[in-house]
């Protein structure tokens, strides 16, 4: 697994929508350097690391969503931009699901064609490595079918990742955010200042 990108020091005065500003970057940063991944289904690494990315991300906006609820008006554009990366990691788990259920599966399988699993039909099995009930026909059937419905599943989710990231990429999302981010900035500074000259 590829280490997080170390978010740079934030001045510990700064609001905390500059720490989120900052955090939020990084991790967004993170996601797009995965950008070339959503172009092969085959990159299966590439992909989960790109999952990891999108989980770091939605954790770190998640803890600042509070933040964004008190201190700014941006509370229902930063949920809605907070969903759009939850809904990236759901495509993405499930790609590294079938990627990791698949092998598994096919494991199952050459050990029942290799007669380890023996079907005995309530008998013990015969001691001699012969004979047509030694290899499980049932469960190598259903393995298959498994493996099938896996591969058909990771094919949509791949499939509904690129066209999510194809519109994100067309709308500006990255740079959507970062807009958000710096308004969320300069809206709680503001609210700091009247504050202040309040007292």
């Amino acid at each position: 697994m590829a280490r997080a990108k170390s978010i740079p020091t934030v001045d510990p005065t700064a609001s905390i929508t500059a720490h989120a500003a900052v955090a939020i970057g990084t991790r967004l940063d993170e996601l797009y350097s995965y950008d070339y991944a959503v172009a092969d289904a085959d990159l299966v690494t590439d992909l989960h690391e790109m999952r990891i990315a999108a989980k770091r991300l939605r954790y770190t906006m998640d803890v600042f969503a509070p933040a964004f609820e008190q201190y700014t008006s941006l509370s229902e554009q930063f949920k809605a931009a907070t969903s759009v990366v939850k809904l990236l990691q759901q495509y993405l788990g499930d790609i590294h699901d079938a990627d990791v259920l698949v092998p598994q599966l096919l494991t199952e399988l050459t050990a029942a064609m290799d007669g380890i699993r023996p079907k005995s039909r309530g008998k013990k099995p015969a001691p001699d490595p012969v004979g047509v009930h030694l290899v499980d026909l049932d469960s190598c059937r259903g393995i298959l079918s498994v493996c099938e419905d896996a591969r058909s599943a990771r094919d949509e989710a791949f499939s509904k990742l690129q066209m999510e990231w194809d519109r994100l990429k067309a709308e500006c999302y990255s740079d959507g955010l970062r807009k958000l981010l710096r308004a969320a900035i300069t809206e709680q500074t503001v609210a700091q200042v009247l504050h202040e000259q309040a007292e």
